[in-house]
C-alpha cells in the first residue's frame, strides 16, 4: 500500500505539471481519501521516496524532499504560519513517526529526525534532531556507514 500511494503521487504531480491541475487534484483527494497520505502534486520529492506506514503523512504544496527519503506515519511538513515557507529535506533523511516539521527549515543530507521532534531550525548535515523543540546533535557514525 505505501508503494501505491507514491505511485499515485507521481502520477497526479505528472498530472498536475504537465495538462490539468482541475484533474490532478481531483486525483490528489481520492488518493487522500483512499490512502490515508496527504502529499500535494505541488511539492517536489526525489526518487527513492519511503513511506514505511500509511496514515497521517502531511507534505505542503511548498515541500522540497531530496533522494532517497523515508517517512514514518503521522509525519508533517508544512507551514509555521500563512507567512512562513516550508521544509526543504536534502538526500537520504530518515523522519520519525509523529514529528513535524515546520517553516521554511533546512535538514541536510544524512540527518534524522527522532519520533515526536517538532524542527523549527535548521539541522545540519549528518546531525540526529531530537526532543520538543527539536535540539541537534552530531550523528555517531559507524565504519561501515562511511
Amino acid at each position: 500500500m505505501p508503494l501505491r500511494a507514491v505511485l499515485a503521487y507521481r502520477f497526479y504531480s505528472h498530472i498536475y505539471h504537465a495538462w490539468s491541475p482541475v484533474l490532478a487534484y481531483i486525483l490528489h483527494n481520492r488518493a487522500r481519501c483512499k490512502y490515508g497520505v496527504d502529499i500535494y502534486p505541488q511539492a517536489r520529492i526525489g526518487p527513492g521516496l519511503c513511506l514505511v506506514h500509511l496514515g497521517a503523512i502531511v507534505v505542503g504544496p511548498g515541500s522540497v524532499l531530496g533522494d532517497r527519503v523515508t517517512l514514518q506515519s503521522c509525519v508533517t511538513l508544512g507551514q509555521k504560519d500563512q507567512n512562513s515557507g516550508e521544509p526543504t529535506l536534502g538526500s537520504h533523511v530518515y523522519v520519525g513517526t509523529g514529528a513535524k516539521l515546520l517553516g521554511n527549515i533546512h535538514v541536510g543530507s544524512g540527518a534524522v529526525i527522532g519520533a515526536n521532534a517538532v524542527v523549527l531550525h535548521d539541522v545540519p548535515d549528518q546531525h540526529i534532531a531530537v526532543g520538543i523543540p527539536a535540539r541537534c546533535f552530531p550523528r555517531q557514525l559507524e565504519p561501515a556507514e562511511l
